[in-house]
């Protein structure tokens, strides 16, 4: 074969590889249907294929998105978890298997996914998240360990130690929270605020580090000298540790002027009382009331103390002092009986006032203990019948007045009180009646109805029986008032007497006698009421299908009262399957079109709408709920939750109207945030790109420039933030520009708005850092040493500043300026203790700049080792090897033979 031929077979062949790499292939067709949004013609390549057998990431994934746009989260999980399990460290693959097991509404799965991807990407978004999972299931031994993870990958995150330090001592771990909450004070002294320090005092104190808890809370007072307020706190701490000693150590400077603050004095003498120092107490106490300066709250405290002196004319000269309006009734009348067990007369007649005053007439068992004390006879059964008397008294006075009654010797009387009138032959049914009442009353339920049992026998009649039940029933005997109920003839027993057994029964869950008694209301009495009794009892004897019979008479009759219960016993009845789904629906309708109906209550009704599968429905009332209660309202987030992340284009044309309402600029844009938020940024930019661009509110443009992030349009995204800046931005719209500009790679849009921040405020050293780096990457040599120069003239800087202005220095022939700031970059990197690449790489390249060649090498040796990959490693190590004379070591770097 000639030379020609071989040329045209050559040529031959060469165009056939040709047209095969021009022929698209199938996964690259369906690629292409899916960025154009055909996406049954995608389906239809990507599920051949996989039924094909072909089970690659670029086959799978792209399937599993294709299920999800057609709403089957089902296939595209399961398609997802194939991905997973043939790549288990798949980054993406985890991320997006995560978000469809939230769609599919998996907790359990998606809290195990993001714990892979914790792990593989442990970074502060993905921790958080989970650390929030786990709170969520009130896992907080798991959410413990992704807290200790994010404060010592993330030390700059306070919030994190406080969370921390609460689940660990609420998980019992006190010391583990008092050691946290140590490293938050030390890493940020600044937020030390007396809540955190309360919070760690108490820690160290509950885990038994008494000394350390001292220390902390000494030095915070001698940082703080005045600081009385903190001086009781930390004191009362103490003092609940029932460390007395050292709370009192703590207090030792504040002594003398403890009475400026009430607080702090009032703790002072509670413990010296608790140590043993009540004398020492006292005469603090005592002193400032001589001097006019004791708060009246403390006088109460001071009489007390002078009584347990013993001291009898001073404790009466001291009660003559004080106002007795100044002293609550309680702690009064307590002083009253502490005088009369330590016969302190004087001070008893003081407190006590004059006779007949209000005081005494509200207090008669009071005064007539007084009475008894002072051996008054007279008086005494003059205040005992005047307390009988009394309408109202509560029970403790009466057992005070019962126990009075015994120690004086009115034992009978005492009695008479509840029975005596039991002796008589025959008893009016008034008289019974106010007896029945008393032992009622008195909840004496058990001996009233022997008492009465007997009185059947004796003086049998309707009043008699009627308390017996009532009190038969206080005692529990059931089937003995259930026995006596049956044998009554219907209608003779009176109605009250039917209520007053209902109400016990039903009290006491003893719904079968309860269930009895409500039916013969109902039957004797009828009425709304009584029906109403029925179906209480009905439903809580979870009998629901009868008691529905009676509840859809009381909704038909127009009673809205009992329409929850309706609706729970529809719901109850459903889910027993004795009822399908018609008259629920019909219920919800009719109580839909109630025009008083308020919003909570219409979103009641579309929750229970939900409830049976009902989304339509439910989702007409949260849009309707949504137009009143605007963007931010809890019904759209509702409405959102339910529409998932792909809404229906009804859906997006919805929220679309709102959008474009007559309404405030920051509705607006809210509006449209919902839109963007569902995946729908190109519609965002055509709806704001519809009422121009030019004169838009700025919370409007935030949106607009988000989208178009978004869709990657970077032209408009740059033409957008210049229109923005050529108006006069506030600092906080400024600061909201660069965020989103940040990150965007548009050094020279960055640079322009860094540059109107300066335009405002010239010292701005966030700005003129940003700029310097900025300069610095383009190396825009003169700029970088410009802005670098201004911001280390403001801030001392990081390695990293320092550094970059001395290679800028480098790179423009000044070597003796940049040796300083080399030397300050030096300095900051070997403090560092953990070093990662870009650190020790800067170090190196410092060392070789200052001439430290010994230290470059070790640096690059070390680098070398770690990263054998790496050819910018490479060349620099070799390049540090051929200035000091190590050829052959260059060249065996660089691979050139030994």
């Amino acid at each position: 074969m000639n030379v020609a031929a071989w040329f045209f077979l050559l040529l031959t062949v060469l165009g056939m590889a040709l047209s095969f790499y021009l022929v698209p292939k199938d996964e690259e067709l369906g690629l292409m249907f899916l960025k154009d949004k055909k996406f049954t013609e995608a389906k239809q390549i990507f599920t051949q294929k996989y039924n094909e057998g072909n089970r690659s990431k670029a086959v799978t994934i792209p399937l599993a998105r294709l299920h999800l746009q057609y709403g089957n989260v089902t296939s595209a999980v399961t398609l997802m978890e194939e991905v997973v399990e043939e790549n288990p460290e798949l980054l993406d693959g985890l991320k997006i298997l995560a978000r469809y097991y939230q769609y599919a509404q998996r907790p359990d799965d998606h809290r195990l996914i993001l714990e892979r991807i914790s792990k593989l990407e442990p970074t502060k978004k993905n921790l958080l998240d989970l650390s929030s999972i786990y709170n969520n299931l009130a896992s907080y031994k798991e959410q413990i360990n992704i807290l200790r993870r994010l404060t010592k990958l993330y030390p700059d995150m306070p919030q994190n130690f406080i969370d921390l330090a609460n689940l660990e001592a609420a998980t019992g771990d006190l010391k583990g929270g008092a050691k946290t909450m140590t490293h938050f004070a030390r890493l940020f002294p600044d937020q030390m605020n007396n809540s955190k320090r309360e919070l760690l005092l108490n820690l160290l104190l509950s885990s038994k580090q008494f000394e350390e808890g001292f220390i902390k809370a000494q030095q915070w007072l001698v940082d703080s000298p005045a600081g009385r307020r903190e001086a009781a706190l930390f004191a009362s701490l103490f003092h609940s540790h029932e460390k007395i000693v050292l709370a009192l150590e703590l207090l030792d400077k504040f002594q003398d002027n403890s009475w400026r603050y009430t607080p702090l004095l009032s703790e002072l003498v509670e413990l010296e009382m608790a140590a043993g120092f009540a004398n020492r107490a006292f005469i603090r106490l005592n002193k400032l009331h001589k001097d006019g300066r004791l708060d009246e709250s403390l006088y109460p405290t001071l009489l007390i103390l002078a009584m347990e002196r013993g001291w009898g004319g001073y404790s009466q000269s001291l009660a003559q002092t004080m106002e007795l309006d100044t002293i609550p009734q309680w702690i009064r009348e307590g002083l009253i009986i502490k005088a009369i067990n330590s016969n302190h007369n004087s001070i008893v007649d003081r407190l006590m006032g004059k006779d007949n005053n209000e005081f005494q007439k509200s207090n008669p068992v009071l005064v007539a203990r007084v009475a008894l004390y002072k051996r008054q006879n007279k008086k005494l059964a003059h205040w005992i019948n005047y307390s009988i008397k009394q309408q109202g008294l509560g029970i403790d006075k009466q057992l005070d007045l019962a126990l009075l009654c015994i120690q004086s010797g009115y034992k009978s009387y005492a009695q008479q009180l509840l029975e005596g009138v039991l002796s008589r032959n025959k008893l009016p049914d008034t008289v019974l009646a106010d007896l029945g009442n008393i032992y009622l009353e008195t909840g004496q339920f058990t001996h009233g109805s022997k008492q009465f049992k007997h009185l059947l026998k004796k003086q049998p009649s309707k009043t008699v029986a009627a308390y017996w039940v009532r009190l038969a029933v206080g005692a529990g005997q059931y089937k003995a008032a259930e026995a006596w109920l049956v044998k009554q003839p219907v209608g003779s027993v009176d109605q009250q007497v039917l209520l007053d057994i209902y109400y016990g029964t039903f009290a006491a869950k003893k719904y079968a006698l309860a269930e009895i008694v409500s039916k013969r209301l109902f039957h004797e009495h009828g009425g709304v009421k009584n029906r109403k009794r029925v179906v209480q009892v009905l439903l809580a004897s979870n009998k629901t299908w009868e008691a529905l019979q009676h509840l859809r008479v009381l909704v038909e009759g127009g009673d809205v009262q009992m329409l929850a219960s309706y609706g729970n016993a529809l719901r109850t009845a459903m889910g027993e399957g004795k009822l399908d789904i018609a008259e629920w629906v019909a219920f919800l309708d009719k109580k839909l079109n109630n025009q008083d109906l308020s919003a909570e209550e219409r979103r009641g009704v579309a929750y229970q709408y939900l409830d049976v599968g009902l989304k339509e429905p439910s989702e007409n009332i949260f849009k309707q709920l949504a137009e009143i209660s605007g963007p931010d309202g809890t019904d759209i987030k509702q409405l959102l939750y339910l529409w998932g992340p792909r809404p229906k284009k009804r859906d997006m044309d919805w929220l679309a109207n709102r959008s474009q309402q007559k309404q405030t600029a920051e509705y607006r844009s809210k509006w449209l945030g919902h839109i963007l938020s569902r995946g729908g940024s190109q519609r965002v930019v055509a709806l704001v790109e519809e009422g121009g661009v030019v004169d838009m509110e700025f919370v409007v443009a935030k949106i607009y420039l988000q989208a178009l992030i978004r869709i990657g349009d970077n032209n408009k995204f740059s033409q957008t933030v210049n229109k923005l800046l050529t108006k006069t931005r506030t600092k906080e719209e400024l600061q909201e520009i660069l965020t989103l500009v940040d990150g965007q790679n548009l050094d020279n849009l960055a640079k322009q708005v860094y540059m109107a921040v300066l335009e405002q405020n010239p010292n701005d050293s966030s700005s003129l850092k940003r700029l310097g780096f900025i300069s610095f990457r383009g190396r825009f040599w003169q700029d970088a040493k410009h802005y670098l120069g201004r911001y280390l003239a403001i801030k001392n800087g990081s390695w990293r500043e320092n550094y970059y202005l001395g290679e800028t220095l480098s790179s423009l022939k000044e070597p003796e300026q940049a040796r300083g700031y080399y030397k300050k970059a030096m300095v900051r990197l070997e403090k560092i203790e953990q070093k990662n690449y870009e650190m020790n790489v800067a170090l190196g390249q410092i060392y070789y700049r200052l001439k430290r060649f010994a230290a470059a090498l070790e640096i690059y040796s070390s680098l070398i080792r770690k990263y054998p990959d790496n050819d910018d490693i490479r060349a620099d190590y070799s390049l540090l090897l051929l200035g000091q004379g190590e050829l052959k070591q260059a060249g065996s770097v660089l691979g050139y033979g030994n």
